[in-house]
């Protein structure tokens, strides 16, 4: 593999199945995404998928992915691997964390089946509560992914409910206690218990 490239970023974001938008608005997240690093000189290459991501790797610095579906092979997570210890860097956001689903039976609900890209990834989306309204703490402060928002702040957003995969190894930036309304009645029966950090 060549060596990584400084200042170019590739980009996934789209659902599942491929050019569904699976239940979200994929352009515009791909459109605030790219216009973020067109603010900041960063050019950057587009996929909707996982599928050619050893063809970009070689060429960026940055891999950014806003999914709903899609997940990296065993081949393609252990290129990005490869890429990650050569100094590469993953911004995985919204449904990243997910991946493959299954039906349960006696629910309507689908549960994530654990693959490669988590433990590689670090996390595993178990599921989300509805739409709330949370306050945020900023645990670190004294991150370049934190600077400017202060100690704390309120947003209305999705909490998702994640597992860490190496809990020792994690270093925790922001936190949120979600309260009665974050506790998720789909947990026990699509997982057995909660195991959400």
């Amino acid at each position: 593999m060549t060596e990584t490239k400084t200042g170019h970023a590739h980009l996934i974001a789209g659902g599942f199945p491929p050019g569904s938008m699976a239940g979200h608005d994929h352009d515009y997240a791909r459109l605030r995404l790219l216009g973020l690093l067109a603010e900041r000189g960063v050019p950057a290459s587009v996929a909707n998928d996982f599928v050619d991501v050893e063809k970009w790797l070689p060429v960026s610095r940055l891999l950014i992915t806003y999914v709903a579906g899609p997940y990296p092979d065993a081949a393609r997570c252990g290129a990005i691997e490869r890429w990650l210890e050569a100094g590469g860097h993953w911004l995985g956001l919204h449904g990243t964390s997910g991946g493959r689903a299954e039906r349960v039976e006696g629910t309507r609900q689908r549960r994530t089946v654990k693959t490669e890209h988590h433990a590689l990834l670090g996390s595993f989306f178990l599921t989300h509560p509805p739409i709330c309204k949370i306050r945020v703490e900023v645990s670190a402060t004294d991150s370049p992914l934190t600077r400017g928002l202060g100690t704390s702040f309120e947003i209305e957003d999705e909490p998702y409910f994640i597992e860490l995969q190496d809990p020792g190894s994690t270093r925790i930036l922001l936190t949120a206690d979600y309260g009665a309304s974050g506790v998720s009645p789909t947990v026990g029966p699509l997982y057995g218990s909660d195991t959400s950090l």
